[in-house]
């Protein structure tokens, strides 16, 4: 195996790994090497030798090469970490670029010396810093903020053996400045093991035949950050006083987003179970108000949403009448109870900002629909705001929030078909257009 199909097949199993705990994959790409007439011909066109070092890599590898890969979203990366998000390795013959024009533009505007003479740019990062090579053949990564050049590697296959042993992280080298010394990229220093460690322990708790006890299931909801029916599927095999131990040992300790899944935990799973934990917050907790509500709705259930209201009512008193501290606290209630409650708090001033998030989330039966739509005023005009809110979300990409006992779909389209022949600016009946052919998604079967 020459080293460069070393290189492809360790890209590979990265990108089997990165599956197994759910990122997001893109295809490896690489095209054929490049021919010495392409780069006689580039060279030409870029006026500067290109390096021999990587020379030799667009000759016998590739001239376009493109390794990716990102984070799950919700994923919990320690704290040294927390830069990284993605990995990129790549580069195209196409893009290449001499920038020694560049340099002279910056220089114009009083700069002695912006880093950038006779270096050839082999990628940009997604923030405009550039990976250049100097005429050494020496990797050099070129910060656009400060004009600060950092060296990461003796060469290109140095960076790619390199990069490719921190799993391709970057581009923005922010996101591995941790491995870098003044050699460059040490992939031996203590961090980098950390990295290592850490991302391979990702891999191995990911897989569902290693997680034997309920300690393995609560470490890997700490890592990916959600719960998942599928993850509360498995916490059904184990004793939710168990559960709730380790969550109370392990709470106090945990970053502020290791909390947030030990409350989805607690809210998605112990429920009722945890109520007398849940109860105690109220007297021993005060500043963390939205969770607190949180878990009070979920594991109080309609008594808690009552509390969750009378405290709401409080903030009000003390800060005005507010949609966003109503929003903060009673959106997890999805309860129309909500709405029955927020009805008192639409004022004339109300305006299309104000109100109809809460609304729509709060699972509107179409009986209130339309009892809103009627009254007219300020009440049609939040409950068809909510309408068209929820007809507006991604069905891929967002929660979709639904129409609850809902009548029959003529009657529903009747009753929106009249209400759109009421209005006069074409503006508005196109909202309810818009309604109407949504009606399917937003509507609980």
């Amino acid at each position: 195996m020459n080293k460069y199909s070393e290189l492809i097949k360790k890209w590979e199993m990265i990108l089997d790994k990165v599956v197994l705990f759910n990122g997001e994959v893109y295809e490896l790409s690489i095209s054929e090497p490049a021919t010495e007439e392409e780069l006689i011909l580039k060279e030409k066109e870029l006026g500067m030798k290109i390096p021999h070092s990587f020379r030799e890599v667009l000759l016998s590898f590739s001239k376009r090469v493109n390794f990716r890969w990102h984070m799950p979203d919700k994923v919990n990366i320690p704290k040294e970490f927390g830069g990284i998000f993605s990995a990129e390795l790549s580069w195209d013959i196409e893009y290449f670029e001499n920038l020694n024009e560049l340099a002279e533009s910056i220089e114009d505007d009083e700069i002695e010396d912006c880093g950038l003479k006779d270096k050839l740019q082999i990628s940009e990062t997604g923030n405009g810093d550039i990976i250049t090579l100097d005429i050494e053949g020496k990797v050099i990564y070129w910060d656009h903020e400060t004009c600060e050049t950092t060296y990461l590697a003796e060469n290109f296959m140095e960076y790619l053996y390199k990069m490719t042993e921190l799993y391709g992280i970057g581009k923005e080298i922010w996101q591995y400045e941790f491995s870098i010394d003044e050699n460059g990229i040490n992939i031996e220093n203590s961090g980098v093991k950390r990295w290592q460690e850490w991302f391979e322990s990702f891999v191995f708790i990911s897989q569902k035949e290693n997680r034997k006890t309920v300690y393995d299931l609560i470490k890997y909801v700490e890592y990916t950050g959600c719960v998942t029916d599928d993850i509360l599927n498995e916490f059904e095999q184990y004793k939710k006083e168990d559960v709730l131990k380790i969550i109370k040992t392990k709470i106090d300790k945990a970053s502020e987003k290791e909390k947030e899944v030990f409350y989805e935990i607690t809210a998605c799973y112990l429920g009722t179970f945890a109520k007398e934990w849940v109860e105690e917050l109220w007297e021993e907790l005060s500043e963390i108000p939205e969770t607190r509500s949180y878990l009070t709705i979920k594991c109080l259930e309609k008594a808690g949403t009552e509390k969750v209201i009378k405290y709401v009512e409080e903030l009000f008193k003390k800060e005005g009448i507010r949609d966003y501290i109503a929003k903060e606290h009673l959106a997890f209630a999805e309860d129309e109870l909500v709405i029955k409650w927020l009805k008192q708090y639409i004022s004339e001033k109300t305006n299309k900002s104000e109100w109809y998030y809460l609304y729509a989330m709060s699972k509107p039966s179409w009986e209130t629909i339309e009892e809103w739509i009627n009254e007219g005023g300020r009440y049609k005009m939040v409950a068809l705001n909510a309408l068209e809110y929820m007809s507006n979300r991604n069905p891929k990409r967002a929660k979709i929030y639904k129409i609850v006992k809902p009548y029959s779909k003529e009657r529903m389209v009747n009753f929106l078909e009249e209400a759109k022949n009421k209005e006069i600016l074409e503006s508005k009946k196109t909202v309810y257009n818009l309604i109407i052919e949504k009606l399917d998604m937003i509507t609980a079967e």
